[in-house]
């Protein structure tokens, strides 16, 4: 289910044919109009998974753990958030440099460990054994192909989408962008980080609620 609820593929592309119009007339293709409208929908994803901005988040799945290995590839992952044993707790993410010594430690044998390489998920488990083990994710956008298709983007990131989109489309037409193009992407980010931050340092300060 895509997450906009206002822009079709084909309000994106008749924005963006009218500033072809303007620089560049008959010089681009409509599929590669559509190809920049979903790098710019697919980086901008990427932009707040590294900001942990849960934006994109699949319903949660269940893992099938054989010899100690998962494979993810039919969920389209981007980023994984955390994985859970329903037995364990939460499993903590160790570095994959990290992750062969990690048996070496006794204190780590109580404590479900995982590191992702590729489309597959690695677990040392310790003395412990498998509970039901559950994966929450950002997924990568789906991309849009029919004209009446809604954009997998929430709305409030598309000025993001198009301007990043319209870097790609100058790029093809070997024109410099300008600059207050370039500058309205890196002042978005520049505001969700610091939004972010601040939304970190309000969860750390806020007083704990002491369960009865």
């Amino acid at each position: 289910m895509a997450l906009s609820k206002d822009w079709q593929l084909q309000d994106a592309l008749g924005h963006l044919r009218n500033l072809l119009n303007e620089i560049a007339p008959d010089k681009l293709l409509n599929q590669q109009i559509i190809d920049a409208i979903h790098l710019g929908v697919t980086e901008t994803a990427q932009l707040l998974s590294e900001i942990k901005k849960y934006d994109y988040c699949g319903s949660p799945v269940t893992l099938t753990i054989t010899s100690d290995v998962a494979s993810i590839t039919s969920h389209n992952v981007m980023d994984i958030i955390k994985i859970v044993d329903a037995t364990n707790g939460l499993c903590r993410e160790v570095p994959p440099s990290d992750f062969e010594g990690v048996y070496d430690s006794p204190q780590n044998r109580q404590t479900v460990h995982w590191s992702r390489n590729g489309e597959s998920v690695y677990f040392n488990k310790g003395d412990l054994s498998y509970g039901t083990v559950k994966m929450y994710f950002n997924h990568y956008p789906t991309k849009a192909t029919n004209l009446t298709d809604y954009l997998d983007i929430k709305d409030m990131y598309m000025d993001v989408v198009l301007a990043k989109a319209k870097l790609h489309l100058y790029r093809q037409l070997e024109m410099i962008p300008p600059q207050a193009l370039e500058q309205s992407v890196n002042d978005s980010i520049i505001q969700w980080r610091k939004a972010h931050a601040e939304e970190m340092a309000a969860r750390k300060t806020a007083p704990k609620i002491r369960r009865k």
